[in-house]
């Protein structure tokens, strides 16, 4: 539109109608009427100024993205975060975490001796 003087309406059946039609998939989606999938996204402003945002995504016609939604997920699992972090247990012990484990002794029946050039001693 910016670049090469095609007009808005033009522009926009170029990344909608137009581009069902070259795909063939034109009589299902490209344009908003009864009977196509409902394929949608809602915009803050025009969508083609960079100011723009989604607000929403809708895939026939089931919502997958909803920046409402997205930003209260974002503070449960922010507040999640924090609370499994206060329960770290490789914290050191000054502040407030557990001991890390101490590695018990090697076994010497847990390899399998096949291949080892000293008969599996260890």
């Amino acid at each position: 539109m910016k670049y090469g003087g095609v007009p808005e309406e033009d522009a926009l059946k170029m990344i909608t109608l137009n581009a069902a039609m070259q795909l063939g998939i034109d009589k299902r989606t490209g344009s908003v009427e009864v009977g196509k999938d409902a394929d949608l996204a809602i915009w803050t402003a025009h969508p083609f100024s960079v100011y723009s945002r989604v607000e929403m995504t809708m895939i026939e016609g089931e919502t997958y993205f909803d920046r409402v939604k997205d930003a209260q997920m974002r503070a449960d699992l922010k507040k999640e975060r924090e609370e499994l972090e206060k329960l770290d247990v490789n914290k050191p012990p000054g502040s407030g975490g557990t001991p890390p484990r101490i590695p018990a002794d090697r076994r010497s029946g847990d390899r399998d001796e096949i291949g080892l050039s000293d008969g599996g001693n260890y």
